[in-house]
């Protein structure tokens, strides 16, 4: 029996933040206009700095809110769509700006053989298309290798025109610092906000009304990650577990030191939700710990990871004419 894809072209590279398609990062997988991204992205960003503001001011727990893995997996998800906002708006105007730069190539006289192969290089610069692959490592359909910062811009050109020359595989480009924040807490919000939601209505609904504060903390959280999912071209890595299991470690970390510190919480329990009771059920927490860390990131870093298989399927059989999306 063959290894699933995904296994076989496991690498190094697979478990850095390193992908060859910096417009992925910037654009939806349905639509090529980068404003509908933008918008999308900046929308999401001031929802979630009002949920954030409104649950800071109206909870009444003070400082003792930030001990919530509820409001951390929030606050990752208002630095993920900050960061996506400001990459989008960026490559807009660095578009903007290539598209009104790109007519003053013309204005001066060269010999006849130049302008031929620049005429030649402008072509294979506006017609780069790479193929999407399951896992990734490509970048998805329609992506012109363009950095948004012009520095990196012109060292890729580069790389992609020898590449291309030589006839070898496009090289995997040293995303901007932004697009690998953007990308990072991608990978932390997918996973987070999904366990955050399952864990809550699992093990800590006690059957109690639930206020606007809580719906978007344990309901709205997970819609628009997975909506984002589905939306954007970004790629999605089985490898990339690690990052949360390593937030997530971190948390755990704070939790015990809180619990040392002898922390309690909105209710003067000596313990921040009570299946990490490490006073009267050491076991237990120990037991959620294991199965959250070790088991429940993978799961769900291999369920965001088939939400993004089925972003692709759908994708190529809307390209087929099969699925109508306008």
């Amino acid at each position: 029996m063959p290894w699933p894809r995904f296994i076989t072209s496991i690498s190094r590279e697979s478990f850095l933040l390193i992908h060859d398609c910096p417009q992925d990062f910037v654009l939806t997988k349905w639509w090529d206009n980068p404003f509908v991204y933008a918008i999308w992205s900046t929308f999401c960003s001031i929802y979630i700095m009002t949920v954030v503001i409104y649950s800071a001011l109206e909870s009444g727990y003070g400082f003792k809110i930030l001990m919530w893995l509820t409001y951390w997996s929030l606050y990752n998800i208002e630095l993920r769509f900050t960061f996506a906002a400001y990459n989008c708006w960026s490559y807009i105007l660095h578009e903007k700006k290539r598209q009104q730069a790109k007519p003053s190539f013309h204005l001066h006289v060269v010999d006849s053989s130049e302008s031929i192969h620049k005429e030649q290089i402008d072509d294979q610069a506006d017609n780069v298309f790479t193929q999407t692959s399951d896992t990734g490592r490509k970048s998805t359909d329609h992506c012109i290798v363009d950095n948004i910062v012009d520095k990196q811009s012109e060292r890729s050109d580069a790389q992609l025109f020898s590449s291309k020359n030589d006839q070898r595989d496009p090289p995997q480009i040293n995303l901007p610092v932004t697009m690998r924040c953007q990308w990072f807490f991608q990978n932390i919000s997918n996973n987070i906000s999904i366990m955050v939601t399952l864990l809550y209505w699992s093990l800590v609904y006690i059957g109690a009304p639930e206020d606007y504060g809580s719906i978007n903390a344990h309901v709205t959280n997970s819609v628009i990650v997975i909506a984002d999912i589905m939306i954007s071209r970004a790629p999605i890595r089985i490898e990339h577990f690690h990052i949360t299991l390593t937030y997530l470690s971190i948390y755990i970390g704070f939790t015990v030191l809180y619990w040392a510190a002898g922390g309690t919480n909105h209710i003067n329990k000596p313990y921040i939700y009570s299946i990490l009771n490490y006073s009267s059920r050491p076991h237990v927490a120990a037991l959620v710990i294991c199965l959250v860390a070790l088991i429940g990131v993978i799961l769900v870093q291999i369920l965001t990871y088939y939400l993004y298989r089925l972003r692709n399927t759908l994708y190529s059989l809307r390209r087929r004419g099969v699925l109508f999306i306008r």
